[in-house]
């Protein structure tokens, strides 16, 4: 059970980490044109 655990944890982890790469991205993407403008 804990390998378990252990295993979902370490997905969402990594699960949570792409989410806030890909939401860095398309903020970077937002305000860059706002800034040039």
């Amino acid at each position: 059970v804990t390998v378990k655990k252990f295993a979902q944890s370490r997905y969402l982890i990594n699960f949570f980490c792409i989410i806030s790469k890909i939401q860095n991205i398309d903020h970077s993407q937002l305000i860059r044109p706002r800034e040039v403008i």
